[in-house]
């Protein structure tokens, strides 16, 4: 209101700042300007009147959706269909809440849910309501996700996205909510299973143990996975005896190897190299053999131990070029993959990764070659990784995201054409717009990745 009052001060003057006239004065010379006077006050005065009412607003404004002033609001742009809405503001999201900006997550959330329910294909339709229940929940927001799996029309739509509100939960480390979850949902078998093994998990990594161990109990199909992730988990914190007794309660030979090769590790690290070597050398299954002596290597290259390393990197080679079922060849190929990018030897990952026979497998190689390789392989790489159906989105999102964290637009452009599907892309794009977030870059032109959202490479 002081500025108001300036306002008027300054057209009409202070009051105690004008002439005094007697009244005979005042009614003649009011007399004699009032023609010239009233226009000058009304214009005055109408000038007053806009400032404190403000400028109209013109009518169709109002009904025109707003544009986007960031990359990060990219589905508020005109003429954008509802799918491709539902899947850029959820992969954003998904974004915001992996940096923890959780109340930026909520309004693209929120207007994800939006664009989701006006999809017309129902199964489309679950699909990405199942992705924003699982972001809800890993967000913390637990009601809000389970209020919106029983949104969906069907049993099989409701059940689907509580299982992945569930894993959500779980995955964002609250056990105690995934298990209230689980007790109110009405869940298949399948169901029931994935959303059980996410919850052990959870709690042991909160290391509460005995609460997984019960958990899994209840379930046999997961029983020895969470037995497994028991005994990794105190194999890592060097507790081997802990993780032996574990792993004696084991039947499949499978998980059992699983449990054994964590053993092997921690063994080696306390500096028990014979009862390392023993422990690696009865694994019966190769694959599970193959990562004890390799994750050994790791530990005994870290020790300064070359002599030891190289023997151990020896068996494991031999190991895998044994296994004569190509998938587990190439599944145990892929480890010695990932155990080459640890150790930084990325020419050596890149050769042994174009020997894969398995094409998902050689895929998901790649894609671990991609988070760690340098910048001058970088292009090498992903010209092998797109090569996999199954890990071809993948690898061009991780990609972007680290060109996203270098603020390299024009390359996460480029490398987003490369997505498959519309919501690779938006992913792949996800990371640059939280990062241009972060330093407010206000955007100039949103039709180049709207076209980019659509396939379309102009």
């Amino acid at each position: 209101m002081r500025g108001v009052h300036r306002l008027v001060h300054a057209n009409f003057g202070h009051p105690h700042d004008r002439p005094s006239f007697d009244r005979g004065e005042r009614r003649s010379r009011d007399a004699a300007k009032k023609s010239v006077a009233e226009p000058r006050t009304n214009l005055r005065a109408a000038l007053l009147l806009l400032v404190l009412v403000g400028c109209p607003k013109d009518e169709g404004a109002r009904e025109r959706e707003p544009a986007p002033e960031r990359l990060a609001d990219l589905d508020l742009a005109r003429g954008l269909e509802p799918d491709l809405r539902a899947s850029w503001a959820a992969a954003v999201g998904a974004a915001f809440v992996d940096v923890d900006r959780v109340d930026r997550a909520a309004v693209l959330l929120e207007r994800a849910e939006a664009a989701a329910f006006a999809i017309a294909t129902p199964a489309d339709r679950e699909e990405y309501v199942q992705r924003i229940a699982h972001t809800w929940a890993r967000a913390g927001s637990i009601e809000r996700a389970a209020a919106l799996a029983e949104k969906l029309p069907t049993r099989g739509g409701r059940a689907a996205a509580m299982v992945a509100a569930i894993v959500g939960a779980a995955e964002g480390a609250r056990p105690a909510e995934a298990r209230q979850l689980l007790e109110g949902a009405l869940l298949d078998a399948d169901g029931e299973a994935t959303a059980r093994l996410a919850i052990a998990k959870s709690l042991v990594a909160a290391n509460r143990i005995n609460d997984a161990v019960k958990l899994a109990d209840a379930n046999t199909t997961i029983r020895d996975e969470v037995l497994a992730e028991v005994a990794k988990y105190q194999a890592q914190r060097r507790r081997p005896f802990e993780a032996a007794s574990v792993t004696e309660q084991i039947e499949s030979a499978h998980w059992r190897g699983v449990a054994e090769a964590a053993l092997a590790e921690a063994h080696l690290s306390r500096g028990r190299s014979g009862r390392a070597s023993k422990t690696a050398k009865s694994i019966a299954s190769a694959w599970m053999q193959a990562r004890a002596w390799a994750q050994m290597t790791v530990i005994a290259t870290k020790k300064k131990r070359h002599g030891a390393a190289r023997r151990y990197w020896k068996t494991a080679n031999r190991i895998v070029d044994g296994i004569e079922d190509r998938i587990l060849r190439s599944s145990a190929k892929r480890e010695l993959v990932e155990t080459h990018v640890l150790l930084r030897r990325f020419d050596e990952a890149f050769e042994l990764a174009k020997s894969i026979e398995d094409t998902s497998s050689r895929g998901a190689a790649f894609v671990a070659l991609l988070a760690a390789a340098p910048d001058d392989h970088l292009d090498a790489i992903l010209a092998e990784a797109v090569k996999s159906p199954l890990y071809a989105e993948d690898a061009v999102v991780k990609l972007a995201e680290r060109r996203g964290k270098q603020r390299n637009r024009d390359a996460v452009l480029a490398i987003a054409r490369r997505a498959p599907t519309p919501d690779g892309r938006a992913r792949a794009l996800a990371a640059l717009a939280v990062a241009e977030e972060k330093e407010r870059v206000r955007m100039e032109d949103a039709a180049p990745f709207v076209a980019l959202l659509r396939g379309q490479n102009s």
